[in-house]
């Protein structure tokens, strides 16, 4: 470690009274999980003071000093036991107040893998308290926040760092109870040569202390094939068959490992939470004042995927960790447990400010609503505090009983929480809110006497062990607006969630969306979407689905809003059959062309009879018509027109006798026939009824009934020589009209029906164009004493208008 320059500073550790916290978490813990709150509060502790650094006999400047702060919220009799040294201290902290207790240095696990009876520190107390532990040499300073015995496990995974310079990573077991057996499997080889990945066992009696270290020679790494970058004993299991405490960091290392090694290094320790109330959730926030940091996750499960921002950065292995960088506020998940720890960087990375320490990040269930903490004593230091609150209490939200200002808050990304970074002032604090929050609490010397030094701790938490129950909520999805672009953002993350599987689009009208792919287990997604024609109203509905196999689906509306008076989106759970709006009335003229099919088979109707038998025919027609419809359903207009139009085709009936004539001009008798053929000259008006199914924005298909009425029965009737085909009547025409100007049989009224296919364009503000397509049947004659019907084919290209 390089010479830092820098007179004594003594720390006072963060300090956290959570008694009569309320323990229930945010909005997002389930009530009805199986819970045992454990507070971070007791009356009896087992703790340890790891090596700090190496010893310099002689060197007074750097001088261990082993330190124990003690809050609670009751007047305390506290009394402080080693019983290897013979220390015994007895002292009384009066309710609401800090007091600290300097430990004989002769506290601190000097060897490696040796078992050192009664070096453990006991602490008791008559009233619940709190406590802290200060190890420190010059420049070389870390706390760690003690646990009561009532929250200790049995299980537990150390979170560590790399070596740094032969300086070792390092834990310690402390046994509560005798007869204690733990089995230890460490993640690389031990001090004392214990094989990486091999599980090894020893027995603690009650305050019996078990301190292990990394091999940090170069020349016995080689024999093994393990890099120096490779020794770490994060990841290390712990097992035992009575409570234990375990503590884990290191002698003093540099952060990040690099390359190129950032300088200069500094103490790590935490006491590390049992495996079973690890959690889910995190977030982490800067440290203020720096520019970058190191977090690292740690897994315990196999296959434990773990998000950054919702984005799947790692899947890890039990005892496997993922370690980053970064410069930005972060929200961390896992579909599995994990265990989270932040680190500050060295002095060096730029900032020129603090140097290395290590602090445990809490999930969000184990959050509380209130803590207690106090700053170090007055120096060259700048405190801070990291405060992680849901959005929605931030009004809600004290420091010193004085409410805390909300510009101070950041929302953190889609999450539903935000963050704030507050400087605070040496001395004893005191903050709270409405629902459960996180709290961090930090601090960086600096100048020539305090510079090159830090500390941190988590402001405190509860211990919440739970029976997870089966995902049984569906993922949830809000809208938002970021940048002028409407966002829709879905959620999946709330205690006991498995995180989101799938997110897809079920049904669409003018509205489209970019889904992102989504990985399982990611807490939330989110994505934009866009209305196709801003002045056309759009629907979209989703579906979302999580890892745990729940169904919700959503509906975005995009439609007129009568209290703006203009277009907005809302978003609605379920299937909204309401979600567009009745725009009023669309309505529009066309031009028609029509192809008409005859099927027929008679040679009388009404008062005429012919020689022969009419059969098919074909012909077309044409005309206009106009249209208008309105909304009926999200997707289907109710649509009418009333055309003008005319039947085309001209029957044919050849006489079914071929008879002679004689030839004028040679004499000879040729063959004769005559057709008869009927035209119908008469228009009909027919009102259409029928609705509009839109399979997207542009197209849609129609079908409904047809009511034609004949404004008439005119028709043209005449005959026509077939053979010879150089005959022709007197007239001079091979055509002879006859006498009729009407059909008086046919029907003044013809039912039907109709189905097809349509197309409408936007064209400018509320104008479209339009173009149709429809197949028309009835299955009724033409005339009443007649085997004769018409199916037609009707093409319509007209234009549209939007009413409000």
């Amino acid at each position: 470690m390089r010479e830092k320059l820098k007179t004594k500073i003594i720390l006072i550790l963060m300090l956290v009274t959570v008694g009569f916290s309320n323990l229930s978490a945010q909005d997002e813990i389930d009530p009805t999980l199986a819970l045992i709150a454990k507070k971070p509060i007791g009356t009896e502790f087992w703790l340890c003071f790891m090596t700090n650094f190496k010893e310099e006999p002689g060197n007074v400047k750097n001088a261990l000093l082993l330190e124990l702060f003690i809050t609670g919220d009751h007047d305390a009799t506290v009394s402080i036991t080693i019983p290897s040294i013979n220390y015994n201290q007895t002292m009384f902290v009066p309710a609401g107040t800090v007091r600290s207790i300097v430990v004989d240095p002769m506290a601190q696990i000097r060897s490696y893998e040796i078992v050192e009876r009664g070096l453990g520190v006991n602490v008791m107390s008559d009233q619940p308290i709190s406590v802290y532990g200060l190890n420190r040499r010059h420049q070389t300073t870390d706390t760690y926040l003690g646990l009561p015995v009532n929250v200790l496990g049995t299980e537990y995974r150390v979170m560590c760092y790399h070596v740094a310079e032969k300086l070792s990573p390092i834990f310690a077991i402390v046994a509560t109870e005798n007869n204690t057996i733990v089995e230890i499997t460490p993640s690389t080889i031990t001090y004392t040569g214990k094989p990486r990945s091999e599980k090894y066992t020893i027995t603690l009696n009650k305050g019996d202390a078990y301190q292990v270290g990394a091999e940090t020679e170069s020349r016995i790494l080689r024999k093994f094939n393990i890099r120096d970058i490779e020794v770490d004993l994060t990841g290390s299991l712990i097992k035992s068959n009575k409570k234990i405490a375990v503590f884990s960091g290191h002698e003093c290392t540099y952060i990040p490992v690099g390359p190129p090694r950032i300088k200069a290094c500094n103490h790590l320790v935490e006491q590390i939470p049992p495996v079973n109330s690890w959690g889910k959730h995190f977030y982490i926030g800067r440290l203020k004042g720096r520019s970058f940091y190191t977090y690292r996750v740690l897994a315990h499960e196999t296959n434990t995927k773990v998000f950054e921002n919702s984005k799947l950065i790692a899947t890890l292995k039990p005892g496997q960790f993922i370690e980053k960088n970064s410069n930005q506020d972060l929200q961390v998940t896992a579909d599995k447990p994990v265990l989270v720890s932040q680190y500050s960087q060295g002095y060096e990375n730029g900032d020129q400010i603090g140097d290395p320490m290590m602090l445990l990040i809490s999930p969000t269930q184990q959050f509380l609503n209130e803590y207690r903490f106090a700053t170090p004593i007055n120096g060259s230091w700048n405190h801070h505090i990291n405060v992680v609150v849901p959005t929605n209490a931030i009004s809600t939200m004290e420091l010193n009983d004085r409410k805390m200002d909300v510009k101070d808050f950041t929302q953190l990304g889609m999450t539903r929480y935000s963050i704030a970074f507050i400087d605070v002032p040496f001395g004893t604090h005191y903050i709270r809110g409405n629902e459960p929050f996180g709290m961090y609490s930090y601090g960086f010397g600096f100048g020539d006497i305090d510079a090159y030094d830090a500390y941190g701790n988590m402001g405190g938490q509860s211990f919440l062990e739970y029976v997870p129950k089966k995902d049984t909520i569906p993922p949830m999805a809000v809208m938002t607006e970021v940048d002028g672009n409407v966002v829709i953002i879905v959620r999946d993350d709330r205690v006991d969630d498995l995180g989101l599987s799938k997110i897809s689009v079920v049904d669409s009208m003018g509205i489209s969306a970019t889904i992102p792919r989504i990985a399982d287990g990611m807490p939330q997604a989110q994505f934009s979407v866009k209305v196709e024609n801003p002045t056309y109203e759009g629907s979209l509905v989703l579906e979302l689905m999580d890892v745990g196999q729940n169904i919700s689906l959503y509906t975005l509306c995009y439609s007129y809003e009568p209290s703006t008076g203009g277009m907005g989106y809302s978003l609605i759970e379920g299937i909204s059959k309401t979600c567009i709006s009745n725009p009023g009335y669309t309505i529009g003229v066309f031009g028609q062309y029509s192809l008409s099919t005859h099927s027929a088979n008679f040679d009388r109707t009404g008062d005429l009879s012919f020689p022969g038998k009419f059969s098919s025919a074909a012909g077309s027609g044409g005309w206009f018509g106009i249209y208008a419809s309105t909304r009926l359903l999200p997707k289907m207009n109710i649509a009418a027109t009333l055309a003008l139009e005319s039947i085309g085709g001209e029957l044919n009936a050849p006489d079914s006798i071929l008879s002679s004539r004689r030839d004028p001009v040679s004499g000879l008798l040729l063959p004769f026939q005559e057709s008869h053929l009927i035209n119908l000259d008469n228009l009909y008006a027919n009102l259409s009824i029928g609705v509009e199914y839109f399979i997207n924005r542009l197209m849609y298909l129609n079908g409904g009934i047809n009511f034609g009425m004949a404004l008439s029965k005119s028709a043209e009737i005449r005959k026509r020589i077939n053979i010879p085909d150089n005959y022709v009547y007197e007239n001079g025409s091979q055509y002879l009209p006859l006498n009729v100007d009407e059909l008086e049989s046919l029907n003044s009224f013809r039912l039907g029906f109709y189905v097809g296919i349509g197309a409408s364009v936007p064209i400018y503000d509320r104008f479209s164009g339009f173009f149709e397509s429809s197949m028309n049947f009835s299955p009724f004659d033409m005339a009443e004493d007649t085997d004769w019907q018409v199916q037609m084919l009707k093409i319509r290209l007209g234009a549209k208008y939007l009413l409000k």
